[in-house]
């Protein structure tokens, strides 16, 4: 069996018959994270660490922007 990890509540509810408050933790298996991660209800924690924004591009380095006349 999967090993549990701690995920973050993002909205107050009902979580497996226990209410839960925002901001809590909970133990869960990835496989029942799943269903909460895709509903909004708790955060993934792997995608705290990957979403760095991409980086920003200088219009002045990279060429023209827009149609050539």
């Amino acid at each position: 069996m999967d090993a549990k990890q701690s995920y973050e509540v993002t909205e107050a509810g009902f979580l497996f018959g226990d209410y839960y408050r925002k901001g809590g933790s909970i133990e869960l298996n990835p496989k029942q994270a799943r269903r909460f991660i895709d509903e909004g209800r708790i955060a993934d924690p792997t995608a705290a660490r990957t979403s760095k924004a991409a980086p920003k591009t200088d219009p002045k380095a990279g060429g023209k922007q827009g149609a050539e006349s």
